[in-house]
């Protein structure tokens, strides 16, 4: 809630700014968990991911999983000549989308 100052200026009330920070939080954890059970239901002892798949769990095309890979929007990991995606960053992408 604000509180007008006599000079007419706005004071920002703090408590209630950090309740509306902390109830992301917990409903960021909550998709991150919801995201992290779905990996594993779905893709189980699965750590890496190819680009085909990111794709197929994002709902995006390939070429744009790659030309996101190709700019660092999307961290990868090579291995030899197959560029690989960690599940840790795919929850990340589930939970926040590719910007």
């Amino acid at each position: 809630m604000e509180a007008t100052r006599s000079n007419g200026r706005a004071k920002l009330d703090i408590k209630r700014k950090t309740k509306v920070s902390s109830s992301i939080s917990v409903a960021q954890s909550e998709i991150t968990s919801w995201n992290n059970d779905y990996l594993d239901n779905n893709y189980p002892k699965k750590a890496y991911f190819s680009i085909k798949e990111t794709a197929e769990i994002l709902g995006i095309s390939e070429k744009f999983v790659a030309s996101k890979i190709r700019t660092n929007k999307i961290q990868s990991t090579k291995y030899g000549d197959r560029v690989m995606i960690h599940r840790l960053v795919m929850i990340a992408l589930l939970a926040g989308g590719v910007n």
